[in-house]
Parts: C-alpha cells; structure tokens; sequence
C-alpha cells in the first residue's frame, strides 16, 4: 500500500516515476500467488493509475475530500467527504485483494479502479448524480463500473458507508479482480464470489472465512415456500447458463451462489473447483465437469448433502 497526498505537483512526480516503478514491480520477486505483470503490463497498469488521480482530483474537493491512496499498485481510494471512512477502507480493500490473490487469482489487472468512498448518504446520492455513469442509480450503496465514462482506461467503484458498513466495498472489489482473472465466469460465480466478502475476514491463506448473513435466510426461508423450493438446488444453479436466467429471481440466484461457495470454503474445495472451472471453461462451460472431478459427484447428486449444511448451526 501506498500513501498518496493529490497535489498537482505529486501527480506530476508520479508521472515521470511510474517507468521506474513498473520496473522495479516487474524485477522485485513476488510474494503472493498472483503472477507479477510484465514490464509492459505493469507499465499500462501504472499509467492507468496517473489518470485515475488526475481524474479524481478534479471532481472530489467540493465535498470537503480530496484525500487519495493508492492500494496494492491498482486501487486508487479517495475520500469523497470529509468524514469518509479511507483508512478502514485501505485496510479492507488490502485485506480482500491479499486474501483473493492467494486463494487462487492468476491474473491482475491491467486497468485502475478508482474507489470513490463517501461517509455521508447525502453526499454519495448527490456526487453519484452529478458525476456517475448514465442509468446509475444513487440508491445502490455501491457499484461497479468496468469503463469510466469520461477515462476509458480505468474502472470505477462508487461506495457509501452509511447504511450498509464496509462489507460492499469489498464485493465491489473482487468484481474488478475476478473480471480480469475469470472473464469468462457465468454470472453466477461472477456474483457469488463477491457476495463472499459481503460478511467475511479474509485472510492470506486462501480462506475467505466468510460469514452467514441474510442470503443464509433467504435459502431457508425459500426451503418453506413450495414455489420457490425446488429452485435451491445445486443443479438449479448450475443450469443458470447466462445473465438473464440469474436475474429472473435474482435474491435466491446471489444467494445460492453465495452459500453454494461457501459451503465449497467450508470444505476447502472453493479454490480447486474454481481453478479447474477458469482453467477448463472452453471445454466445460458450466462448470459441472470441474464440479464433479473437485466433489466426486453431480451437483444434482451433492444437493442433498449441501442443503443439510443449510439447515445446520455450521452454516449460522
């Protein structure tokens, strides 16, 4: 992580370093398990950072921010009021590209996410209005942008604290990481993922070590309705082969997914079926091979076994 205080003056000095520390990040060895960028990459990644902080320099100081840090060379955080949460923001964003990193993401991004953070509802509503994309609506606490509007070459997270705490910037997060890394994951996995750091403690053994919060409770109560029963199964979710079948009951589809790959962490099988699914996924567009070769069954034939974790006190 690095500490960053948005002066012209530093943006300019950042500019002319950025060669030097692609360099280094390509020479330095790398403790995590993602792969280190090419020099080329990690010059396009270090570029897309200088526009993301003279992007956010221009937009945030009427709201009394202004504030900016750049974390794991590929979020830039900055303070859109003045009693935004940054420092535990920092702290959870590392947390989460650490402990998805070494799980098992390959790939890292090429592109900068800048991560607008608000502590003020009033705030967040009014800049989301003024300066975010077409379409977005200010009553999502937070969302992901994959293409800024205005600087096509790096992404955007709107995120506001009050209402929700810091869980959402964490799910924001891991969109922009499993983007780059599984680009061809169903929406399913592409949503569940993120939804694991909704409620979790991550850590850097490759453990999301996430937590039961309401999706738990929208499967049980799902179990009780005879419409809505027969759709909590594995096969179920399996079968959601595109985006618009994810959205035609889109709470039970985040929260099949999400307990699904909970339950998978549970059993630390999550990373090798999400490895063998990335790897094997022109072959295996489901998912269901990689599932049976890390499970040792069909997702119709692990139903059973992964509902009665639903209904235990583990799951809770």
């Amino acid at each position: 992580m690095r500490r960053y205080v948005a002066t012209r003056f530093a943006i300019a000095v950042l500019a002319l370093t950025l060669p030097t520390l692609a360099a280094a990040q390509d020479a330095a060895p790398d403790t995590s398990i993602a792969k280190p960028l090419s020099y080329r990459l990690a010059s396009k990644l270090g570029g897309s950072v200088h526009s993301s902080l003279g992007y956010s320099e221009r937009y945030v100081f009427e709201f009394g921010g202004g504030r900016m840090e750049i974390v794991d060379d590929t979020f830039v955080l900055v303070a859109g009021d003045r009693s935004a949460p940054l420092d535990e923001a920092v702290t959870t964003v590392h947390a989460a590209v650490q402990s998805l990193w070494h799980g098992d993401l390959q790939h890292r991004p090429t592109r900068a996410a800048t991560v607008w953070v608000f502590a003020s509802r009033k705030n967040y509503e009014k800049f989301v209005a003024e300066f975010g994309p077409k379409g977005a609506r200010s009553s999502d606490l937070s969302f992901y942008v994959p293409e800024s509007k205005l600087i096509p070459e790096i992404s955007e997270i709107y995120f506001c604290a009050e209402g929700q705490g810091l869980g959402g910037i964490g799910h924001e997060i891991a969109h922009h990481l499993v983007r780059y890394d599984f680009p061809r994951a169903p929406t399913w996995l592409a949503e569940g993922l993120p939804a694991l750091l909704e409620a979790a403690r991550p850590t850097p053994d490759g453990e999301l070590h996430s937590q039961a919060h309401f999706r738990l409770e929208t499967l049980r109560t799902a179990l009780t309705k005879p419409d809505y029963a027969p759709l909590v199964r594995l096969d179920v979710l399996f079968g959601l082969r595109d985006d618009a079948a994810f959205r035609k009951h889109e709470a039970l589809s985040y929260a099949l997914a999400r307990e699904f790959l909970r339950w998978a962490d549970s059993r630390h099988q999550l990373w090798p079926f999400y490895r063998l699914f990335r790897e094997g996924v022109l072959t295996d567009e489901t998912g269901e091979k990689a599932f049976a070769t890390v499970f040792g069954k069909t997702p119709a034939d692990a139903t059973d076994e992964f509902l009665d974790w639903i209904r235990s006190k583990e799951a809770e």
